[in-house]
């Protein structure tokens, strides 16, 4: 479902935004038909570096650890942040998506000029959507703490994103902890300097790259499921569990099966909007980030990024095998 997918993908993909309450939500892979699961195993047995958190791709005298993270904080952690700390310290640089300067700096931007998640121009979301989709987002904003007023004014992609969050990671206030800032903080107390793969506005900007009427049409499926009242937890439940069996692969995949077939959304739309969402979220930023890394110097090097950055054909460990790096697979 996209509410699940949106909100259980961000701690996964995309920059820092949010912290770790207490989900109550269930493992759905505990419910999968016997037929479910094989089906998932079979398409597993065909992605690259399907399962792992923690990889070494080496070429020459060079060795690169590559670490999946989460953004969102959990005591499970823990144990994990300290087994990799001799690997920061070692490190001549840790690679982040993006450090947090370059991400205060984006928050900074974003309040001096904030037409990339607000309409500043032209018509506001109630007169550009159907009374009854307005009525379930403007609803849903009030039970986000969003006034109606404020959520009718924002780009369609910043609204989704707000609202895709279950309330359980919208209720603590405290400033989120996830591994990729606990192995920063390792980082800078081993005094080994960290660097951005990417400028966190572009990530923006990528996600605002459609006109507003196409961010409406690709909004639709996400209305009709939050007018439901999906809350989300399960997917967030299930994307922790599959985090820290270091299998999310086949989390996405599950998550990609649910949107396939239990959208409202003719099945070659939602095919479309599932692989161009992947695309920009996994294949661009993942394929833009290679020459980031091979042009920093240093024969140890570190890259912390969302797992699902990982796996599969566009991702990092396909990408740096293709250009001759040998692949072996660490401890987490």
């Amino acid at each position: 479902m996209f509410k699940r997918i949106t909100a259980a993908l961000a701690p996964l993909l995309l920059v820092p935004g949010l912290a770790l309450a207490t989900c109550n939500g269930q493992d759905l892979r505990s419910s999968l038909s016997a037929q479910d699961r094989a089906a998932v195993a079979k398409t597993m047995a065909n992605v690259p570096f399907a399962e792992g958190n923690h990889w070494l791709a080496k070429q020459g005298e060079r060795t690169i650890h590559l670490i999946g993270t989460v953004h969102i904080s959990s005591d499970r952690l823990d144990p994990i942040t300290q087994n990799l700390q001799p690997v920061i310290a070692g490190a001549d640089v840790l690679l982040l998506e993006s450090t947090p300067d370059k991400i205060a700096q984006m928050q900074d931007h974003l309040a001096r000029d904030p037409k990339l998640t607000f309409i500043t121009e032209g018509p506001t979301l109630i007169d550009r959507l159907p009374a009854g989709d307005w009525e379930i987002l403007s609803q849903k904003a009030k039970e986000a703490g969003i006034p109606s007023w404020v959520a009718a004014k924002m780009r369609p992609w910043f609204l989704a994103t707000a609202l895709s969050l279950p309330a359980c990671l919208r209720a603590d206030p405290n400033i989120e902890h996830g591994l990729d800032k606990r192995l920063a903080a390792a980082a800078k107390a081993a005094d080994v300097p960290t660097a951005s793969l990417e400028d966190p506005l572009d990530v923006i900007r990528m996600l605002d790259r459609d006109p507003l009427e196409e961010q409406l049409r690709q909004m639709r499926p996400y209305i009709a499921l939050i007018g439901g009242g999906e809350d989300g937890e399960d997917g967030i439940a299930t994307m922790l569990a599959a985090y820290f069996d270091e299998r999310v692969a086949e989390y996405l995949e599950i998550s990609r099966t649910e949107f396939l077939t239990g959208s409202t959304t003719p099945p070659a739309e939602a095919e479309k909007i599932w692989t161009e969402l992947m695309a920009r979220l996994l294949k661009e930023r993942n394929t833009a980030w290679i020459p980031v890394i091979e042009a920093h110097e240093g024969n140890s090097i570190v890259v912390a990024v969302g797992a699902l950055h990982l796996p599969g054909e566009f991702g990092l460990l396909n990408l740096l095998s293709d250009a001759g790096y040998t692949i072996e697979r660490a401890a987490f």
